[in-house]
């Protein structure tokens, strides 16, 4: 009786450990949602980054896709920006669309490009924001936009 007792302690201290310990085999992939500060009518970009998570201080990939509801011009950018949980810019890239793709690109026609963007160390929470905008203060000014957090 003894031994089952032991037994049954040690079986119950095991199961208690392997429980804390986080599961390495989950692995957790990056979602992009809609820009909150932007209205509700402004198109989502689909985003996916590998390796998913990001590794930081190391160049990930990036695939960024959408139809958007405005023509493409010269004056848009594409934007991949890493910010703190403050809104705190981290690092980010401007990349010239039109030097990529013939300009413009004709409202309801897929804008798609792949992007190697240097994540920089990231430390608490932090974001990544993908958009395509002019670059002026105005939310009126963006033409997609997706964030995660990273």
């Amino acid at each position: 009786m003894n031994r089952n007792f032991v037994f049954a302690l040690i079986l119950l201290a095991m199961l208690s450990r392997i429980n804390a310990i986080p599961h390495q085999l989950h692995k957790r992939t990056t979602e992009f949602d809609a820009c909150s500060n932007l209205p509700p009518e402004t198109p989502v970009l689909d985003v996916t980054i590998s390796p998913d998570p990001v590794v930081p201080e190391s160049t990930d990939t990036f695939t960024i896709s959408g139809t958007l509801k405005q023509d493409i011009t010269d004056d848009f950018k594409l934007y991949i920006v890493f910010t703190d949980e403050h809104g705190n810019i981290i690092s980010n890239d401007i990349l010239d669309i039109c030097k990529e793709v013939a300009c413009p690109i004709k409202a309801g026609t897929l804008y798609q490009t792949t992007q190697d963007v240097y994540v920089p160390t990231l430390r608490g929470t932090s974001y990544i924001v993908v958009g395509i905008a002019n670059g002026t203060e105005s939310s009126d000014d963006v033409l997609a936009c997706s964030v995660a957090t990273a």
